[in-house]
């Protein structure tokens, strides 16, 4: 909370932010560049993915800001600095679909018109939810499958993602325009070249559907990951 002329707000003290120096925008398909803001709208990360900082930084417990207080927020940035696209910079947006929902709802009804990208959880996803987004503004959707084996996903990464799931999110993004960013993740551990192969297989079918974020994995500390990293010798003990 801020305060300001005497009044206390929810709102982030923009008015302390000096737009005019940054030139933050995000490409929109048949509007080109646009000016763009980041809004975050929860923080924390109920879900369980071994190699993830989310819930060493922000914790497991998910703090979410109410429908009115976000959309206030976004009123405000397109009154007064112009803003047409909307990142939500959440590590979850649909945590909690329900709000997902009525944060959607009232962008429709209060007609403010702009243009949203965001990252989601792909078992949380329904198609209703998504329909309510793309009428929103949304146009770009990012989710992770990390890996094409169902056992490196559910032992490894600790990701119990049903691969029909995926599919269908990714048919539902073709059917409304919505371009389906998918994240990949290769080098898990004990993953097999075969395994790697099937993450290879999903990419090869999508290619010229989707993008793809394509990473090498990383060790963050206080992750379940480097916790195993350290226990089978990977990273040494001493290692800081």
């Amino acid at each position: 909370r801020v305060r300001r002329n005497g009044e206390v707000s929810e709102i982030p003290a923009f008015h302390l932010v000096p737009f005019e120096k940054y030139n933050f925008s995000i490409p929109v398909p048949g509007c080109g560049e646009l000016p763009a803001v980041n809004v975050m709208t929860s923080r924390g990360c109920p879900f369980n993915c071994s190699f993830c900082a989310t819930p060493i930084n922000w914790g497991r417990h998910v703090r979410m800001r109410s429908p009115g207080n976000v959309v206030r927020e976004i009123e405000l940035l397109k009154a007064r600095y112009g803003i047409e696209v909307v990142f939500f910079y959440d590590d979850t947006f649909n945590a909690n679909p329900k709000r997902a929902e009525a944060i959607c709802e009232l962008l429709i009804e209060r007609k403010i018109g702009v243009f949203i990208k965001c990252d989601v959880r792909i078992d949380i996803m329904s198609r209703e939810l998504l329909e309510t987004m793309k009428r929103a503004g949304l146009f770009h959707l990012s989710f992770g499958l990390e890996a094409g084996s169902d056992r490196v996903r559910e032992e490894i990464v600790g990701k119990k993602i049903e691969m029909p799931d995926f599919h269908n999110l990714v048919r539902w993004c073709l059917e409304m325009d919505i371009i389906p960013n998918v994240f990949f993740i290769f080098s898990h551990p004990t993953e097999t070249w075969a395994e790697a192969q099937e993450t290879i297989g999903i990419i090869e079918r999508y290619k010229d559907k989707i993008e793809g974020t394509i990473a090498i994995l990383h060790i963050y500390p206080g992750t379940p990951l480097e916790s195993l990293a350290r226990e089978t010798g990977f990273l040494p003990k001493d290692f800081t």
